[in-house]
């Protein structure tokens, strides 16, 4: 994909929405996926944000594009959002198996106001 004069990868990212405690918090933590990737080659394309804990409507829709011919990477804020459903190490060795995605994580603490060009999915 081409962004200006630089050629940029596509990146996905995923997070839960319960883990953010109002909207404006919600904002950074898309601006903060979004720098995050912008500073390592990469360019957010679209983030999708999962409203429920046992519907994950949203994930599934994130394994899918993961599992795109352009993504080679997918990013999430921390450990916290897939917590509960596996262990860090085999959620990895399974979904980039399944995908061919790599995991990336976001410091959790990173905010900044850059914008965010993508799409929120929910």
């Amino acid at each position: 994909m081409i962004h200006g004069s630089e050629r940029w990868t596509p990146i996905v990212a995923y997070f839960r929405t319960e883990l953010v405690p109002d909207d404006d918090e919600l904002l950074a933590v898309g601006r903060a996926l979004a720098r995050f990737a912008g500073e390592n080659g990469f360019i957010l394309t679209e983030l999708f944000a999962e409203d429920s804990t046992t519907e994950l409507s949203a994930f599934a829709e994130f394994v899918r594009a993961a599992s795109g011919p352009e993504i080679t990477s997918v990013l999430l804020p921390s450990l916290l959002h897939i917590a509960g459903s596996f262990s860090y190490r085999d959620f990895r060795s399974i979904f980039e198996a399944a995908t061919g995605a790599r995991v990336m994580l976001l410091d959790s603490q990173a905010r900044d106001t850059s914008s965010f060009a993508g799409t929120v999915t929910r």
